[in-house]
């Protein structure tokens, strides 16, 4: 696979895994994390989204970040959390509404993080995606509570990529071409990301 292909196949990846969920942290009237949300029209502007991932994912995480970044105006700004001190920086941010744009999630936690209202309800999203049934139905089911969707698969180590708060005043693009699987298997180069401070 030539580099080009491969980047082209990580962008699309990158809006598989960022676009429809970062879009929908853009549809929550402000003042509030989860919930329903008026929808908002998306715009690649320039916008910075914020998001969080575990240490023990950042190489994928980092290779879906810049791929998006790559092939958007929209920026992701990500930050790499020590794994062990993840869950309780999650836990934090949410009690004092300091949580970001998107945080990844194990599917162990996505339910709780779901009831807890910490996840915004994102189905009007996923229902407009076309390829919405090539997502893994397990992992689709475990972010999904009372019929609605709060939460798309994106690696079956990492399965659970969401949004968080309200950000009504920021807009994100949709992804301009999406994969329906995964290009080659090849595991990408690690880049740098800056880390949280624990």
């Amino acid at each position: 696979m030539s580099h080009r292909t491969r980047a082209r196949g990580l962008a699309g990846i990158a809006g598989l895994a960022l676009g429809a969920v970062v879009l929908s942290g853009c549809q929550a009237a402000a003042g509030g994390g989860g919930g329903d949300a008026a929808p908002v029209t998306a715009t690649d502007d320039g916008t910075t989204i914020t998001m969080w991932t575990r240490s023990s994912t950042s190489d994928f995480t980092t290779a879906l970040v810049d791929a998006y970044n790559a092939s958007h105006e929209n920026q992701v700004d990500l930050t790499v959390i020590p794994f062990d001190a993840y869950q309780q920086k999650v836990g934090s941010a949410a009690g004092s509404g300091q949580l970001p744009d998107v945080v990844s999630s194990d599917v162990v936690f996505t339910p709780n993080y779901i009831q807890q209202g910490i996840f915004r309800d994102i189905t009007t999203e996923v229902d407009a995606l076309p390829f919405k049934d090539d997502l893994a139905p397990g992992h689709m089911s475990v972010g999904e509570q009372d019929g609605k969707n709060y939460a798309v698969p994106t690696t079956s180590t990492s399965p659970r990529c969401s949004t968080t708060r309200s950000c009504s005043r920021r807009r994100a693009s949709t992804p301009r071409r999406l994969p329906r699987r995964s290009p080659g298997g090849s595991r990408p180069q690690r880049r740098s990301t800056r880390s949280a401070a624990t």
